[in-house]
C-alpha cells in the first residue's frame, strides 16, 4: 500500500493519476481500511492537480 501512496504522490499530471485507478481498486479490495486510505490520497492529489492554472497545464 505504501508503494501505491508513493505512486499517487509522484503523479504530476491527471493522465498519470488516472492510469492508477485500476491498480488502486484492485489493491483496495483487500480491506476497507486500505481502500479508504488510497481513496483519500487519490482525491487529495486530484484536487491538487485541478488547482493548477489552465495556462500551466500540459496535459
Amino acid at each position: 500500500m505504501k508503494e501505491l501512496l508513493q505512486k499517487i504522490q509522484a503523479c504530476t499530471t491527471m493522465p498519470q493519476l488516472d492510469s492508477l485507478r485500476l491498480e488502486l481498486v484492485q489493491a483496495g479490495k483487500e480491506s476497507e481500511e486500505s481502500f479508504r486510505t488510497l481513496q483519500q490520497a487519490f482525491i487529495k492529489k486530484k484536487n491538487q492537480l485541478q488547482r493548477v492554472p489552465l495556462k500551466d497545464r500540459t496535459w
